[in-house]
């Protein structure tokens, strides 16, 4: 009896060696991506630790800093810097990051007159910062003394700032302050040191950001507007009555945005709704 036997041709040497390539690539390619995910794991887990503990960056929300500051700008504001009258600090307040202007140090006199001019020891404040100087919120019995172990802040948008000027923020102890704002990283094309930046006339602030100064006047940046939009000429058409009686009703000022206030003071005052802080949002990781 014959039995038929199938007969297997066997592979060829080159043709093992090409698949145990194949295989030990594929191995090679797991390992490596393997290692890439987890090194880019660390990187970035030791970034937000950095970040968080020592060199937060910030992302501007609010206008009361305006025109040094803008929002949506993105800052540096590393731990542990030193700082002086005029430099830009961060510093919690209810859960919260605001920025403002260093004015006056623990024991100094704080004063300013009705068209805003501030007064540190009875020596008035050369401010070239300012777009428009203002009162503002204040109701602090002025001239105020800073109390030890705080310093007194204010924004440079004077007249909706909520600052020192005002109990419901009050004065800031040395414990808040997250650091000074050192660098801003964003806009790319504005990117510099604040010790710089800071201290510059706001029309260099603005004009390095494409704003020039009108006649007219601009309820979001006062009187400046771009130098690529030109302003249409329009004829005011006749209103009606109720036409008359409606834009009255619409063109009552707006109430700030929630996020833009501060929280209530602990006693019986409150933070008016008209007043705004340069907000930082929580650091970008």
């Amino acid at each position: 009896m014959s039995e038929n036997v199938k007969k297997t041709q066997l592979p060829e040497l080159k043709d093992i060696e090409a698949e145990l390539d194949r295989v030990g690539t594929r191995s090679r390619f797991r390992r490596t991506l393997g290692s890439t995910i987890g090194t880019l794991m660390v990187v970035a887990a030791i970034a937000v630790l950095v970040s968080m503990l020592w060199l937060p960056v910030l992302q501007v929300v609010g206008e009361s800093m305006t025109p040094t500051l803008m929002e949506g700008e993105i800052m540096v504001a590393p731990k542990g810097l030193g700082f002086e009258k005029g430099d830009i600090i961060a510093f919690y307040y209810n859960n919260k990051i605001l920025i403002k202007r260093v004015i006056a140090n623990a024991g100094e006199w704080v004063n300013i007159d009705n068209e805003g001019n501030v007064f540190v020891n009875d020596v008035p404040l050369d401010e070239p910062y300012i777009m428009e100087k203002a009162l503002g919120d204040c109701n602090i019995t002025l001239p105020y003394q800073v109390p030890d172990g705080k310093i007194f802040v204010m924004g440079d948008h004077r007249a909706t700032s909520a600052d020192s000027r005002n109990t419901a923020v009050g004065c800031v102890a040395e414990e808040q302050i997250v650091g000074r704002v050192w660098l801003r990283l964003w806009p790319f094309k504005q990117i510099g040191l604040m010790s710089d930046i800071a201290r510059r006339p706001w029309e260099e602030n603005m004009a390095l950001r494409g704003w020039s100064e009108l006649n007219t006047e601009d309820e979001t940046h006062e009187g400046m507007v771009r130098e690529t939009v030109a302003p249409e000429a329009t004829e005011p058409a006749a209103e009606t009555g109720a036409e008359a009686a409606e834009e009255t009703a619409t063109d009552e000022p707006a109430q700030a945005p929630a996020t833009d206030e501060p929280a209530e003071a602990p006693a019986a005052t409150e933070a008016p709704q008209a007043a705004e802080t340069a907000e930082a949002s929580v650091p970008l990781n």
